[in-house]
């Protein structure tokens, strides 16, 4: 069973009901990784190529590649063994989750403080 959203109000909420999420390498990535949802992650600007190859490298997505080169048989070929491997996806998302810990605000606004004071 797969779900397309669009436009969501609550994306937190609609992701940690996810088993699997297919997204964009941008700034998605850091809320799945953050909630621990597992993540197929697709380049659909360039500056997003080196997010997605950077969470494979550390084995915490995958990494669909440029959105103008997949096709519904590569797909197939990516997500049928996350989707059929549920230690797969935690160990995705365990790694994942190692990386964000929801406090980079807070340690950019003590930075820029730090700075503006010196």
């Amino acid at each position: 069973r797969a779900e397309v959203a669009r436009g969501v109000s609550n994306m937190a909420a609609l992701m940690r009901g996810c088993d699997l999420a297919v997204a964009g390498a941008g700034v998605a990535t850091l809320e799945l990784a953050f909630i621990g949802v597992p993540a197929a992650l697709v380049a659909v600007a360039p500056d997003q190529r080196r997010n997605a190859r950077a969470m494979s490298r550390l084995g915490a997505a995958v990494n669909l590649g440029w959105h103008e080169n997949l096709t519904p048989r590569s797909l197939a070929r990516a997500l049928g063994p996350l989707a059929r491997s549920a230690a797969r996806r935690q160990a995705l998302a365990r790694r994942a989750s190692r990386l964000v810990d929801g406090g980079g605000v807070d340690r950019i606004c003590a930075e820029i403080s730090r700075r503006r004071s010196q």
